[in-house]
Parts: structure tokens; sequence; C-alpha cells
């Protein structure tokens, strides 16, 4: 009974964690981070016009790596679902088994599944 709860517990944790770490690196965190920085920075400091034009040119870097991680993410969905419906083709035109399906998707679609997951 109480190896059960320790089980449970730990499952708990486990989840939890999963949550947190996807948390600190979703795109909306980063986002809101770095408004409150840039907000913390322009209500603290005393500014001349170099440092706006570095903290500016900073914020528009960051949105613009974000844009392109959003654009990334897009694109590489769009891979899987082409090779998917390649996949789904050859399966009807070469009449696969299913040893042959398996194989191909080890090859191709979870690689590239590692690969989106990654950006």
């Amino acid at each position: 009974m109480n190896s059960e709860k320790r089980i449970e517990a730990q499952k708990l944790h486990e989840k939890l964690l999963i949550i947190i770490i996807r948390l600190l690196f979703s795109d909306l965190l980063k986002l809101i981070m770095t408004l409150l920085l840039t907000s913390y920075i322009c209500t603290n400091y005393n500014f001349n016009n170099i440092l706006w034009k570095q903290i500016f040119d900073g914020l528009v870097m960051v949105i613009i790596v974000i844009l392109l991680q959003f654009l990334l993410t897009i694109f590489m969905k769009r891979m899987k679902i082409a090779w998917l419906e390649n996949l789904e083709r050859e399966i009807i035109v070469n009449n696969l088994t299913e040893d042959q399906i398996v194989s191909k998707l080890k090859l191709g679609y979870f690689n590239a599944s590692n690969i989106d997951n990654y950006f």
C-alpha cells in the first residue's frame, strides 16, 4: 500500500516536472520575460540615446528570433505532413507490409519528429 502511494507520488512529480520544463521553454514565457525586462530597464535606468538604440536593437533581435522559430516550426510540421502523405500513397500503390511501413516510419517520420521537437 505504501509503495503504491510512493509510485503515485513519483508519477505526480514527473508530470509536474514536465509541466514546469514546458513552461520554462515556451515561447509565451520568452515574450513575457522580454517585455518585463524591457519595462524594468525603462523605469529604473538613466538613458542616453546610444543606450536606447541598443535596447531597441536587442528587442528587435529577440522578436525576429521568436518569429523565425515560429516559421521553422510551421515549416517542419508541413514537411512531416507531406512525408506522411507520400507514405500513404506509397502504401496504397506498392501494397507495403507492416514491417516495411514500420521501418519507413522509423527512418523518416520519427527522425523528422525529433528535429521538430528540438525546435
